[in-house]
């Protein structure tokens, strides 16, 4: 993720594709020598999520230069997706995300944009993604139901896949609770 040897788009493209797939993240760089925003990227991508091929729903689907991964979520409090929209060529571009390319239909997905820390809204068949030239936009994708979800973390990529144990919302309270294993 050195300055030196890649963009800022270019070193949270690469971490993210990595930690979407579940890969191990080596590290060769010297990190009292990184700058502080490189060392966040590494830091939101640790520890390794326990993926595999089979919580990959789809293929990598390329249409131009850009490349889906879709990471499909079950824990026993909710289910939702991460998809790495990954812009591979020199270009701006615009991609369409439709859901269906996540295995998801009917209902309306509240959407939320992990390296911008941006709520994008809620949306019901996709949405329009602007890409800068090897920028990656990795997007929690979750269903919108009739009480509070949890939509994302700030943690880690997987976006709760890692760190929440528990999220529920209690009518009685009318408050969401939750349990987190943090470092």
């Amino acid at each position: 993720v050195r300055p030196e040897f890649n963009s800022y788009d270019q070193a949270v493209s690469r971490a993210s594709l990595v930690a979407i797939m579940g890969l191990p993240v080596t590290l060769g760089d010297n990190l009292v020598e990184l700058p502080e925003e490189r060392v966040e990227i590494i830091k939101r991508v640790i520890p390794a999520l326990d993926a595999h091929p089979m919580n990959l729903a789809y293929a990598p689907d390329r249409e131009g230069d850009v490349l889906l991964v879709n990471l499909c979520v079950s824990k026993s409090f909710g289910q939702w997706n991460v998809a790495d929209i990954l812009n591979t060529g020199e270009s701006e571009t615009e991609y369409y995300l439709d859901f269906s390319a996540l295995g998801l239909n009917d209902g309306n997905y509240a959407v939320y944009s992990f390296w911008d820390k941006e709520f994008l809204g809620v949306y019901d068949v996709g949405l329009k993604v602007n890409l800068r030239p090897y920028a990656s936009k990795v997007l929690s994708v979750c269903r919108v139901e009739d009480k509070p979800v949890l939509v994302s973390t700030s943690r880690h990529i997987g976006q709760g896949a890692l760190e929440v144990i528990d999220a529920h919302f209690d009518e009685n309270e009318n408050a969401m609770f939750g349990i987190s294993d943090l470092i």
